[in-house]
């Protein structure tokens, strides 16, 4: 992880169960869901087990039928739940923490969500993260199809070469769009996905990162870990 951070120029963060804690709230969305197909709710365990993406494969495999405009219908009755209520989500902890400490090391930050474009922008300014970041780029449809498109398009607005750029992310989808980028990539493994971090770098937690950061500064420090940054 040490020297993920060390090469980065750019960091750019996901947003849903990355930044802000809003995995009860998708589950409860979810829910609100299988009650009006008559499809069984589930547990928290369960949607992260099988979250994944595209969307509609997730909708899938819990047994909505996804091949004809229902899906649509399937989508706004989960937006109706989730974005009414995502302002209320707190952020994981030690996120502002972290954000400070990076701009401190001058990184350039930003966000790449597979959240609508408006209510990204206004969730994150609710929660008074504008300061922080460069971007923020969301999807201009609430399908959530994937973000590779959108992070060709960041790519191409930062200019920071790709080798210079790591992802911070909680999902296997993450995790590929930064391959396919060639960007580097730091997995969070406290959001949607359970098992998602195979083969890649990976932290409990956004405060882990913080903790490594400090421990790195003071390597001899009582309690702590001498040498920094473990591998």
């Amino acid at each position: 992880m040490r020297q993920l951070l060390l090469d980065a120029q750019h960091i750019v963060f996901d947003w849903n169960g990355t930044l802000i804690d809003d995995v009860d709230l998708a589950v409860r969305a979810v829910n609100r869901c299988c009650n009006l197909y008559g499809l069984n709710a589930i547990s928290r365990d369960e949607y992260r087990s099988k979250f994944r993406f595209p969307i509609r494969d997730f909708y899938r495999d819990l047994g909505f039928q996804v091949e004809n405009r229902l899906f649509d219908d399937v989508i706004k009755n989960y937006l109706s739940v989730f974005d009414r209520n995502v302002f209320q989500c707190a952020l994981y902890e030690g996120t502002v923490a972290l954000l400070e400490k990076l701009l401190d090391e001058g990184k350039i930050l930003s966000i790449l969500s597979a959240s609508h474009q408006s209510i990204l922008t206004e969730t994150v300014g609710t929660k008074g993260l504008e300061r922080y970041f460069t971007y923020v780029v969301g999807l201009g449809d609430n399908h959530a199809r994937g973000k590779l498109g959108i992070a060709r398009e960041l790519q191409d607005r930062s200019g920071v070469a790709t080798h210079r750029t790591l992802y911070i992310g909680d999902t296997n989808h993450d995790a590929e769009v930064a391959t396919s980028m060639g960007w580097s990539f730091l997995m969070v493994r406290s959001g949607h996905q359970t098992r998602s971090d195979k083969g890649n770098e990976a932290v409990d937690s956004l405060r882990e990162i913080l903790v490594r950061l400090q421990e790195s500064e003071h390597p001899g420090a009582p309690g702590q870990r001498t040498g920094g940054f473990a591998p």
